[in-house]
């Protein structure tokens, strides 16, 4: 995998992400229905301005904080890092290989989060333009299982590569 793809589809993810919630808010309502109870009607609302600065801090935060976090692990003490087979995949031959693959496999789930939060943030338009708001609970509901989906192949990858040991 080359660590430049990675890293290029998470920026196009936050930026394409970004500029959709930027361009979309004239779409929604002064007041925002921003939760909504498992009927799909809304409990609780926020001003449009703070309903579009949270969506940014949380769609570019909580990406940028799973991705980087990553970044960080080469810093940490060995003995805090829990990996299979890890004597042979952070002994110096693979090191190198070994933490830029982790940094590579949060940056894909960088990407799946901040998608899925354009997705939150698309399905809060639709709700908000519906008189009484009304959010599709088989809309969250599918959206939920796909993102699911993606984080639970996501995690099966990561023990898989390591439990197998390297090619010579």
């Amino acid at each position: 995998m080359k660590n430049n793809l990675p890293l290029t589809l998470f920026l196009l993810a936050e930026i394409a992400v970004l500029a959709f919630i930027l361009a979309t808010a004239g779409a929604l309502p002064e007041n925002v229905a921003s939760h909504f109870n498992a009927a799909g009607v809304p409990n609780g609302f926020m001003p449009r301005n703070f309903y579009i600065g949270f969506m940014l801090v949380f769609t570019l935060g909580i990406p940028s904080i799973v991705s980087g976090s990553m970044a960080l692990i080469s810093r940490f003490p060995e003995s805090r890092i829990n990996l299979p087979n890890k004597k042979i995949w952070l002994s110096g031959k693979y090191k190198e290989s070994t933490f830029s693959y982790l940094k590579c496999h949060a940056l894909v789930m960088g990407a799946f989060i901040s998608i899925f939060m354009g997705y939150v943030h698309w399905l809060a338009i639709k709700a908000n333009s519906e008189i009484p708001a009304h959010l599709s609970s088989e809309a969250i509901i599918g959206g939920l299982v796909v993102f699911s989906v993606a984080l639970v192949g996501w995690s099966i990858m990561l023990p898989v590569k390591f439990m197998r040991l390297p090619k010579e």
